[in-house]
């Protein structure tokens, strides 16, 4: 049924982002309109002809869509494409119509559910469950406990497919998760499809109003572009660790839209892995992450068909859109909520809504010091990648050992970051107790752009900006209220400082934060280095606070337009510098090189107009 064909790997070139110039006028739009506008650019880069002439399609499965006629577009290639397609249903699932899947009860998986191309599965509310529960590895207390994998250990897999939806889904549940949820892998665009906006729509793959439960991570878009998840209830890390949504290797231009991501009962206890046949390791929890991987090689096999996800410092993620998610991963393991991490070219993160984070939305990416697994090649087999022996031998898709695995190495002095950002219309809400972080922008520096969104009641800062990234943010038209400190300038011990303050920070209501509206120091030692201090007493017993030790000038309002700090123009003509404190000894800033310049005695985190008025 599914042809033994070797892997396409397409390439595709990108413009650069135009929508890191929202929000720079003096009038800011409003949220929808930026959102809207930023989404739909990322497509746009990808689809700016109209219908291609036609050509014959080469898809990564081998399969090739030709055309039906010389005057026929790339969307009709398709079109006959998939009328032609022979759909097989996998059991238990049966044929209703064409190319349509169905369950009529509740089922117990003993393997995998493939999807063919062009297949669409409604599951129309049935649940499918493993016919095995698996149970994570226990590393505390000794002695540890073995994983156990459930069966199977893969719900639902899309192996270099394209058109395939999956709906009405209850994938595993609570009481029975299965280790992986929906994985999508090797679904690549085609080369002869880019730019042709219709063609790409039919070759979307859609994951759209499910319920999925795991033990690990729920879904996993891996060397795969085009594909939506949206409207599913996704609880994964149940008793254990993981990620709800993965976006990993070379994915470009999926969409992660209205799902509701929650970490049901992590178990710090617990060893895991993040994808199939990986080793267990303690991970930090994810809601939602976007990254290239670190890992040397990611192999996975069925039906003797092998993917594999290479870690390559060359290639990046591009364009992935992540809206309108409502995510709850709690403050077990320090986890992250949404997470842009190394080699993640112009993500759009707007609309979102993090409510349970350490840090509820994370920027980073790999530094000098961190560990980037270069592949080698089996003794054997020169084309088959390794990171260790084991991928030379890998069940059900070899007969024989290749070898063993020559040439594959780790190396540390790379810095490959998330880069251009844009951050649009989130809400962090830390009422419950359960924020810590509203935005860290770490190292290396992605040049965010971060407009319009609200982070309130964090129990440690509302945006914090690390190091180079106070050479290159732009930070406009936020509220961050109720914060211990509204916004925090750091700079982490061991890592090259800014060489100049080019940020540019303004029209910003950055109010009613609990210790002091700006903090420039970070707690020591490294274990406590995520939160943000003023004074030794601020890190708590044991505690050291390393100041920023540049004197760089640090001005933060442009053009003459500052922030709002709460006050009126009668309070210190609303901004008070290190040497302006109140009758309390309060002031907004303790640094003497922190200043605005041109504070407003009003909020203008909505916008301002001619007969706005700054104090100074």
């Amino acid at each position: 049924m599914h042809s033994q064909i070797r892997a396409l790997v397409f390439r595709k070139p990108h413009a650069l982002a135009a929508a890191a110039a929202l929000g720079m006028c003096v009038l800011m739009p409003g949220r929808a309109l930026a959102q809207s506008a930023a989404s739909e650019a990322a497509h746009e880069r990808h689809a700016s002809k109209a219908d291609k002439d036609c050509e014959d399609i080469v898809f990564p499965d081998g399969t090739v869509a030709e055309c039906p006629s010389p005057a026929a577009s790339q969307t009709a290639s398709i079109a006959h494409s998939k009328h032609e397609a022979d759909v097989v249903c996998p059991p238990p699932t049966r044929e209703d119509g064409a190319r349509r899947c169905v369950l009529d009860s509740d089922v117990d998986l003993e393997e995998p559910l493939r999807l063919d191309s062009f297949t669409r599965l409604d599951c129309g509310g049935y649940t499918i469950r493993p016919k095995v529960v698996g149970t994570p590895r226990i590393t505390t207390p000794p002695p540890a406990k073995p994983r156990v994998i459930s069966t199977p250990e893969v719900a639902i897999v899309l192996m270099k497919a394209h058109g395939v939806t999956i709906e009405n889904c209850h994938i595993g549940t609570v009481a029975s998760p299965f280790d992986f949820g929906v994985m999508v892998l090797g679904s690549k665009l085609p080369a002869e499809v880019l730019g042709d906006q219709s063609a790409i729509h039919q070759l979307q793959n859609t994951v759209q109003g499910n319920s999925i439960a795991t033990r690990y991570n729920g879904v996993i878009i891996g060397e795969s572009d085009d594909t939506t998840v949206k409207d599913n209830e996704v609880r994964s890390m149940v008793g254990a660790r993981g990620v709800g949504i993965d976006l990993l290797g070379d994915s470009d231009i999926n969409r992660v839209e209205g799902n509701t991501v929650i970490a049901d009962s992590p178990n710090v206890s617990t060893s895991v892995p993040l994808f199939p046949g990986a080793l267990s390791t303690p991970q930090r929890l994810r809601g939602i992450r976007l990254n290239i991987g670190n890992a040397a090689v990611s192999s996975f096999c069925m039906d003797g068909e092998l993917i594999q996800i290479l870690a390559r410092q060359d290639i990046r993620q591009e364009d992935n859109v992540v809206e309108g998610n409502f995510v709850d991963v709690g403050l077990l393991t320090s986890p992250f909520g949404i997470a842009t991490a190394a080699g993640v070219v112009r993500p759009l993160l707007s609309g979102n809504t993090i409510v349970g984070a350490h840090q509820a939305l994370h920027f980073s990416g790999i530094a000098p010091g961190d560990d980037f697994g270069i592949p080698g090649h089996c003794a054997f087999d020169a084309q088959r990648a390794c990171g260790v022996n084991a991928d030379c031998n890998i069940a059900g898709c070899d007969e024989a050992s290749k070898g063993n695995c020559v040439g594959a190495s780790t190396v540390n002095n790379l810095s490959i970051g998330a880069t251009d950002p844009l951050v649009v219309g989130n809400t962090v809400d830390g009422s419950t107790g359960k924020v810590e972080i509203g935005m860290y922008v770490a190292i290396p520096p992605p040049h965010a752009t971060i407009l319009q969104n609200t982070v309130s009641h964090a129990s440690l800062a509302g945006i914090r900006l690390n190091n180079g990234n106070m050479e290159f943010t732009t930070v406009k038209g936020n509220t961050l209220v109720g914060n211990r400190f509204g916004l925090v300038l750091a700079e982490l011990p061991g890592i090259p400082q800014e060489t100049q303050f080019g940020s540019a920070i303004s029209l910003n209501d950055i109010v009613g934060s609990t210790r002091q509206a700006i903090a420039t120091g970070v707690c020591q030692p490294q274990a406590i280095v995520a939160t943000s201090c003023e004074v030794n007493k601020d890190c708590g017993a044991g505690g050291t606070c390393l100041k920023r030790s540049t004197a760089l000038p640090t001005e933060l309002s442009v053009d003459g337009q500052g922030n709002y700090w709460g006050r009126t123009c009668a309070d210190s003509e609303g901004f008070r510098g290190f040497d302006e404190p109140d009758a309390l000894g309060l002031r907004d800033t303790s640094a003497p090189n922190v200043t605005d310049s041109h504070p407003y005695g009003v909020s203008v985190a909505g916008g301002v107009d001619d007969t706005t008025l700054t104090c100074r």
